[in-house]
């Protein structure tokens, strides 16, 4: 009895076991594709990794240009600050000048007018010796 429950198990195994030349021909096929497919897919991500790579490489290169175009920036911001004060200060010295200036002129006009008083003074003072020098060399 324990020989025959042995010998069907050995048939329902060996039975189990048997794969028909057909589902191994197919089983085959598959196998040959899907390698096919996993090389294609391997061949996808190394083209995909090295451009992964080179747009990190630009990446970086972008960075760095970027970080000297700040530095640019902040000197030329720098710069332009510099520039502003001075303009303001020589706005502000521009402002004193024309104010000094027009104050100058006045004075000066003042001063005109004076002299142009003590010249019609001292021209009637001519006249005065003159005549006071004529009488006297008549005298």
């Amino acid at each position: 009895m324990i020989a025959r429950i042995i010998f069907i198990a050995l048939v329902i195994f060996s039975s189990a076991a048997c794969v028909t030349q057909k589902k191994y021909d197919e089983l085959l096929a598959e196998k040959v594709k899907l390698e096919a497919e996993k090389m294609g897919l391997e061949d996808k991500v190394d083209l995909k990794n090295n451009t992964i790579e080179s747009l990190e490489a630009q990446l970086a290169e972008e960075k760095e240009t970027l970080a000297q175009v700040k530095k640019a920036y902040q000197n030329s911001q720098s710069s332009l600050d510099s520039l502003q004060q001075q303009y303001t200060t020589l706005n502000d010295y521009y402002d004193k000048l024309m104010s000094s200036s027009g104050k100058l002129n006045t004075d000066l006009a003042n001063k005109e007018k004076q002299l142009l008083q003590m010249e019609a003074d001292l021209e009637i003072s001519k006249q005065k010796n003159d005549e006071l020098a004529a009488e006297f060399s008549r005298a």
